[in-house]
């Protein structure tokens, strides 16, 4: 199930590319960040044997409709998946990080809860199947078993450590307006009803003539500047 884009939240793109031959396939995923969730919207992935040409072009327009301009892929080495997205008007960025190394990255995605993924069955069969082991270097890797596919995990996990680089915007809390020490035009209030008048205090408010009683008016002179005495002087004997 894919979700479909939502205005004013700011999406991001990772592809796997794939040249059309042979069984791996050529995907994509869309996700965004939702306070600390980490939501993929979109997973999709073309096999066999096709165009790559025609599917970047789909990916693209697909990347037009969640308001995407740039694009990030994995370290798949063939110099036309750079300049078939440029040539769409997409920045391409090539991940500087390995598959394996991404995997890695998105793990406290999973272990804390905080990814959001759709209900495919290739992309839950691809992650449950990934194998994390110490190569002889001393180094932690993840890899796919033998004869198996990851285009879909490796699109998807690219995603989700693009999000987790993106800081967390937080929220504005929204407080009541206070003249005077009285609260004023809040939801429910006379004042925001029209069901009373608005004053700031009692009858202090009311005696207040607001066109009259300006004294700051004498520190204004006829030219508009402002001066340091008032005008007729300050009134000591």
């Amino acid at each position: 199930m894919e979700l479909s884009p939502v205005d004013g939240v700011v999406y991001v793109a990772f592809i796997d590319a794939s040249g059309g031959v042979g069984a791996d396939a050529y995907t994509i995923c869309i996700g965004h960040k939702e306070g600390d969730s980490l939501v993929v919207d979109v997973v999709r992935g073309t096999s066999g044997k096709f165009n790559p040409q025609a599917v970047t072009k789909e990916y693209a327009a697909l990347c037009k409709d969640y308001r995407i301009t740039k694009v990030t892929g994995d370290a798949y080495g063939a110099e036309w998946v750079a300049s078939a997205w440029r040539g769409l008007g997409f920045e391409y960025i090539k991940s500087p990080q390995a598959k394996g190394a991404l995997y890695l990255e998105s793990l406290p995605a999973f272990t804390r809860g905080l990814a959001r993924l759709p209900s495919d069955a290739r992309l839950i069969r691809e992650l449950r199947l990934l194998e994390r082991r110490t190569h002889r270097s001393g180094k932690d890797v993840v890899e796919h078993p033998r004869y198996c596919r990851d285009d879909y995990a490796n699109a998807t996990c690219g995603v989700l450590s693009l999000l987790m680089a993106v800081p967390r915007v937080p929220e504005v809390p929204i407080v009541q307006p206070f003249v005077a020490g009285v609260p004023r035009y809040f939801p429910g209030s006379d004042e925001f009803t029209g069901r009373g008048a608005p004053v700031s205090s009692s009858a202090a408010a009311a005696s207040y003539d607001y066109n009259r009683e300006q004294s700051w008016k004498n520190f204004v002179n006829a030219d508009g500047s402002i001066s340091m005495r008032p005008r007729g002087g300050w009134g000591f004997p």
